[in-house]
């Protein structure tokens, strides 16, 4: 699959029992030297998907999980494909989500538009609370 610039070769790693994801330019030939393999179903039935979410997440430092007040259907229109998202009703859903830091965390979901419960994340509470002065201040 190509995304963001680069192939990928999605397989089944025998080794770890899972599915994996490798970067072509970093693979080297070999002889084939076992035995052939069963097709599986693709990893949730979306390659691109399971490789943009793995890339994606992959490169947060921080990571949280929020409670969303927002349909699943809703988020998901609004974020990248690398956050995943949990509905727990037809009103509220999990977003798996992460950034380089509490405070980019704490901007980046400010711009979801919708009401979310990060109470749990004490960094990230912080961040929204400072956040929260800040415009406040800001507003006058």
């Amino acid at each position: 699959m190509h995304t963001r610039g680069r192939w990928y070769l999605v397989a089944w790693d025998i080794h770890c029992d899972d599915w994996r994801t490798f970067r072509v330019d970093r693979m080297g030939l070999r002889a084939r030297t076992g035995p052939g393999f069963t097709r599986r179903s693709d990893p949730g039935g979306d390659l691109r998907q399971y490789v943009e979410r793995g890339l994606g997440s992959a490169t947060w430092r921080y990571r949280a999980r929020v409670k969303v007040h927002a349909p699943a259907t809703d988020v998901v229109a609004r974020v990248p494909p690398a956050v995943i998202i949990e509905s727990i009703d037809e009103q509220t859903c999990f977003a798996n989500v992460g950034s380089d830091s509490a405070h980019e965390l704490a901007m980046w979901l400010a711009l979801l538009d919708a009401d979310f419960d990060a109470s749990d994340d004490q960094a990230l509470a912080e961040e929204l609370r400072a956040l929260a002065d800040r415009f406040t201040r800001a507003a006058g």
